[in-house]
């Protein structure tokens, strides 16, 4: 059985009610609308439960909405969007998902390199050019690996050029070392 669980959850003064549904992908699709206006939620964890659960469809309507989750105040929710956006079988643009490599969340940075990595959008290295340059090792690290899975020749000459505008970063040891 090919299918989709799903929690939704329910507010009546405060209190919350879940009631979970289990449903064939094809099924689901009529009520994916509905499920979608519960990520606009107060609650963290409902949004958080219901982007893993849309995550489970390749749709337009889908990919929009995840990549509207990206913004989330939860580090959480943001992380399940970016799964469910490597995930996905629509055509998904890297151009959302760059910023995330500048999340002060680690978690979140490793959740964005994944997905740039899974959806081979081939303008990533466009978007990644200013990331080299930016002034956090973590943030240009991150770009970096993602670069290194990318299939495209012009990764390798933003590389260089990245290198040889920091060149205190290909020296061996410490600042102000002198290597002996």
């Amino acid at each position: 059985f090919k299918g989709v669980c799903f929690s939704v959850f329910f507010f009546f003064n405060d209190t919350a009610t879940t009631e979970i549904y289990t449903l064939s992908l094809h099924d689901a699709l009529p009520i994916l609308p509905d499920l979608i206006r519960f990520t606009k939620s107060k609650d963290a964890s409902t949004r958080l439960h219901v982007t893993r659960s849309i995550s489970r469809f390749s749709t337009d309507l889908v990919r929009d909405t995840l990549i509207r989750m990206l913004s989330d105040d939860n580090k959480a929710v943001k992380q399940a969007a970016l799964t469910g956006l490597g995930n996905i079988k629509v055509k998904v643009g890297s151009r959302s998902i760059v910023p995330l490599l500048k999340d002060p969340d680690l978690t979140v940075q490793g959740k964005a390199i994944e997905a740039l990595i899974k959806i081979q959008d081939p303008d990533v290295v466009n978007y990644l050019i200013d990331i080299l340059q930016d002034d956090s090792e973590y943030i240009r690290r991150a770009a970096v690996e993602v670069l290194n899975e990318v299939n495209d020749p012009r990764a390798i000459k933003d590389l260089l050029i990245a290198m040889r505008d920091r060149p205190e970063e290909r020296r061996v040891g410490k600042k102000g070392s002198t290597g002996g």
